[in-house]
């Protein structure tokens, strides 16, 4: 798990690194960004699966960040955190494409609790996509094998008009239409 924490106050991002350490969440790739441009230049280059993002960084506001990562990376789940938080800016977070909203300072325990759920919900996402990836694959061999079946019925339709008419034809001896018949039959064989 790639996880890219962006802040621009490195006692924060220490902070950060210490908590998920300290923790009982997954070992994991930790990467720091501490301006907007710089997470932006990340998250086009690595695939990220969080972003703890500080809410007031000193180049581009935080909601943009979000929008922006969302467009090249839509599957990142992104925990907004914030020392001026109110419900007003989570609800803006969150309608930007925020998955979760922290408040600073917060507790390990808080953190590890919107952590941990994120990680449920990547989790899902990956389920969901497996399950899906399974049912176009399951479709697409009942699709073949429905067209194999298909052909085969109509050759059979074919073969049984070829049958009838070699039974209903006057210029034929019995004899004859049973060769006929039996050699029809064996050709049908060798088509399946």
């Amino acid at each position: 798990m790639v996880v890219l924490i962006v802040d621009d106050e490195d006692v924060i991002i220490k902070a950060i690194k210490s908590a998920w350490k300290n923790t009982n969440l997954p070992k994991s790739e930790l990467i720091t960004a501490e301006n907007g441009k710089k997470a932006i230049e990340i998250v086009e280059n690595k695939n990220v699966n969080i972003v703890i993002l500080d809410l007031n960084l000193p180049d581009i506001y935080g909601v943009e960040i979000v929008k922006k990562i969302k467009n090249i990376r839509p599957c990142t789940k992104i925990l907004m955190i914030s020392g001026v938080g109110t419900i007003e800016k989570a609800v803006e977070c969150i309608k930007s494409g925020a998955s979760d909203f922290l408040e600073k300072p917060f507790t390990i325990k808080a953190f590890e609790e919107k952590i941990s759920y994120l990680i449920n919900e990547i989790k899902k996402d990956q389920e969901i996509e497996e399950y899906c990836f399974a049912k176009t694959l399951i479709e697409e061999k009942a699709s073949k094998q429905i067209s194999s079946l298909e052909e085969a019925l109509a050759t059979i339709k074919e073969c049984q008009q070829h049958v009838l008419n070699i039974i209903y034809s006057k210029e034929l001896t019995d004899s004859e239409k049973l060769n006929i018949i039996k050699e029809k039959i064996e050709n049908f064989k060798k088509r399946f």
